[in-house]
């Protein structure tokens, strides 16, 4: 049995009373994956996103920005992506709707 944080572990009893199969991390390996096929972001945006702390101890000590504003760009695309807007979009330029 994999071990979890008391904060997942409540996280994945919630989602099983409510009878739901897919887990949060399914969702988070999709966007990186998205992430690394279909945007030009760079690698320490991408893990940032995911909560990840890129990089050696001196890049870390360096690095004084959180992403922000890249962060909220990419989040809203891949909004748009997984739930249908973006292809919408395309659909509605492509066939002037």
């Amino acid at each position: 049995m994999t071990t979890f944080s008391p904060w997942n572990r409540g996280e994945f009893d919630m989602m099983d009373r409510r009878g739901m199969n897919e887990r949060p991390h399914g969702f988070r390996s999709s966007l990186r994956t998205w992430l690394a096929d279909c945007t030009d972001v760079p690698e320490e945006v991408a893990e940032t996103i995911l909560a990840h702390s890129p990089g050696s101890k001196v890049v870390k000590a360096y690095r004084r920005t959180d992403f922000l504003e890249q962060r909220a760009a990419l989040m809203q695309r891949w909004a748009d992506h997984v739930s249908g807007v973006s292809n919408l979009k395309t659909i509605n330029q492509t066939y002037k709707i």
